[in-house]
């Protein structure tokens, strides 16, 4: 079975333009107290009700992904509307090498100069077909800086401004470590770090945007 490697170091981020990244990815960013607490009041409130109230969104942005000192990086983008969802890959040079939907059907991938695959599991399909997967059920809510819903939230931790600062659900360990006014007054989440076990991925918004 062949399988699409955006890209690949045995040694961790290795290669210039994946160091260049990663630097730019953990430079300035201070880590948040793990496994704190507290009452994020009106704004977390807020924030929330006007996430529910806008299903439909897109991103621009890359990432890395480390598992076992293995890497990959790549530039994404991400269309969401309602309970659909498009993910297009690009690797070096903006060439798309997987496309990613999803929805209330289930999942298919297409990478190139291969058969469109389909699944259940988005993860189990990211994994057979690209040899590595990132969280995405989660990932679409934890990327707009609130919990999914119907899982068990392990703890949280909201600022004083009403946004989310380190959350712990469905084993992971997410920390926001910037946001950005995109939409008017309301801030989105521009830099995500999040970690399972030996699986480490830094998320980096370049822009957001209003999916038509």
């Amino acid at each position: 079975m062949s399988r699409t490697i955006l890209y690949s170091s045995r040694r961790g981020y290795g290669a210039g333009a994946l160091l260049a990244l990663c630097l730019a990815m953990l430079g300035g960013c201070a880590v948040a107290p793990p496994h704190l607490a507290t009452d994020g009041g009106a704004a977390w409130q807020r924030h929330q009700a006007w996430v529910r109230a806008h299903p439909n969104w897109s991103l621009n942005g890359r990432f890395a992904l480390n598992v076992d000192g293995r890497g990959w990086s790549a530039s994404l983008r991400w269309l969401e509307q309602g309970t659909t969802y498009r993910i297009d890959i690009f690797g070096p040079f903006g060439r798309t090498v997987a496309q990613l939907e999803g929805g209330a059907q289930g999942v298919s991938l297409r990478t190139q100069n291969e058969p469109l695959r389909t699944a259940d599991s988005v993860t189990a399909l990211m994994q057979s077909a690209l040899g590595w997967s990132f969280p995405v059920t989660g990932l679409r809510y934890w990327v707009r800086g609130v919990p999914a819903p119907g899982t068990p939230i392990s703890s949280q931790r909201i600022g004083g401004s009403g946004r989310l600062s380190e959350l712990n659900q469905d084993g992971w360990t997410i920390r926001y470590l910037g946001y950005n006014y995109a939409f008017g007054t309301r801030a989105l989440p521009t830099h995500l770090r999040l970690s399972n076990g030996n699986v480490k991925l830094n998320l980096l918004v370049d822009r957001w945007g209003t999916a038509q």
